[in-house]
C-alpha cells in the first residue's frame, strides 16, 4: 500500500488496485472523511487483466483540508477483502486546479498477524462508545500500510483484527461525538485492547436566542490548525448575533478560536433561525447556512 500524499482540490487521481488472485465480480472503491461518505462504494474498471483495476477520481472543488480515507473491496477466494489508502487536502491549495492524472498503485492485502485482537472503546465514565472509527497504523503513524479500519459496536468492541507483535498507532474518530485522537496500542498477545476516549464538550451560549456554530479543523496527523480566526468569517442580512444584548444585522465578524477544547475549535454565536453566510478561504468554505434552533451545532453538519 502507498499513501497518496498531499492533494489539491479538483485534482484528478487514478486509483489503481493490484490483485494477486482474480476476484469474483467487480472490485469497488469508496472515499470517506471523518466517517462521512464522500464517494459511495463504486465499481472499478478492469485494466489490462483481471488482476488490474482502476478508478479515476477527482477530489471535490469544495473539499476541506485534512485526511480522506480510501477503501477498496474485492471478493477473492470467496472472502471479501479490503485495502486502504489515504490522501490529504492541503490548506494552501484552495485555488489550484489541475487536469493532470496521477496514478497510485494499491496492493490488496489482509492483515494476517499472529495475534487476534479486539479493540474496545469507552468514554471517561467507562461507558462503551458505539460508532467509533479506528484505523490501525504502524508506530510512526504513517500510512504504509494501514493494517485495518474498524468500527465499534454497541458494546464498544470492534471486529477481530489479526496483528503481529508490535507497537501500533490507532487513529480514533467520531465526528458527532467530537472525538479525534491517536492512541498507542502495544500488541504482545491475543485479546482485547482497551482504549479510553473523552468526547469534547461545547459550552452553550449564555443567551438562549443564540446557537453556537463550531468547527474542528485538524491536519492529517491530528494536529490543531490555529491560524484561521481572521479568515473564518460570518455575515448575514437578518438578525445575525447579539452584542451586549442587542441584535446585530448586516455585520461581518470572525469566529473565536478556542484552545480549551480537544481538538481546538472555532465558534460563533448566531441567532437561531438567521440566514448567514460563512466564508473561510483556506478551508474552501463559502456557504449560506440557516442557523438551527439548537444551542450548539457542528458546522460540518450544516455545510456537508
Amino acid at each position: 500500500m502507498a499513501y497518496l500524499g498531499e492533494k489539491l482540490r479538483s485534482e484528478a487521481v487514478r486509483l489503481h488496485l493490484a490483485l494477486d488472485t482474480a476476484p469474483t465480480g467487480t472490485p469497488q472503491v469508496a472515499v470517506e472523511k471523518n466517517g462521512t461518505s464522500i464517494l459511495a462504494a463504486t465499481n472499478m474498471t478492469q485494466g489490462a487483466s483481471t488482476l488490474e483495476w482502476y478508478y479515476d477520481y477527482t477530489t471535490g472543488a469544495a473539499a476541506t483540508i485534512g485526511a480522506y480515507q480510501i477503501k477498496y473491496s474485492a471478493v477473492v477466494d470467496g472472502v471479501t477483502r479490503y485495502a486502504y489508502d489515504q490522501y490529504d487536502i492541503s490548506v494552501n491549495s484552495v485555488d489550484d486546479v489541475h487536469s493532470n492524472t496521477q496514478t497510485i498503485i494499491t496492493n490488496l492485502n489482509v492483515s494476517s498477524g499472529a495475534r487476534a485482537v479486539v479493540f474496545n472503546v469507552k468514554d471517561g465514565g467507562a461507558n462503551p462508545v458505539e460508532g467509533v472509527k479506528l484505523s490501525v497504523h504502524n508506530a510512526l503513524n504513517d500510512d504504509s500500510p494501514i493494517y485495518g479500519q474498524l468500527v465499534t459496536d454497541g458494546l464498544g468492541d470492534t471486529a477481530t483484527i489479526n496483528l503481529d507483535d508490535a507497537t501500533y498507532k490507532v487513529r480514533v474518530s467520531k465526528a458527532a461525538a467530537i472525538i479525534s485522537s491517536v492512541e498507542t496500542a502495544v500488541v504482545a498477545a491475543s485479546g482485547t485492547k482497551n482504549l479510553t476516549v473523552t468526547p469534547t464538550t461545547i459550552n452553550n451560549p449564555a443567551d438562549p436566542d443564540l446557537c453556537r456554530l463550531y468547527l474542528f479543523p485538524i491536519t492529517l496527523g491530528n494536529a490543531d490548525i490555529t491560524d484561521l480566526a481572521t479568515s473564518l468569517t460570518i455575515s448575514g442580512r437578518d438578525a445575525l448575533t447579539k452584542v451586549n444584548g442587542e441584535f446585530v444585522k448586516n455585520a461581518e465578524m470572525t469566529f473565536t478560536y478556542d484552545s480549551t477544547t480537544t481538538p481546538d475549535s472555532y465558534y460563533f454565536d448566531a441567532v437561531q433561525g438567521a440566514l448567514v453566510h460563512i466564508t473561510c478561504i483556506p478551508l474552501g468554505i463559502d456557504h449560506d447556512v440557516t442557523v438551527p434552533a439548537e444551542a450548539v451545532k457542528d458546522l460540518n453538519d450544516l455545510i456537508a
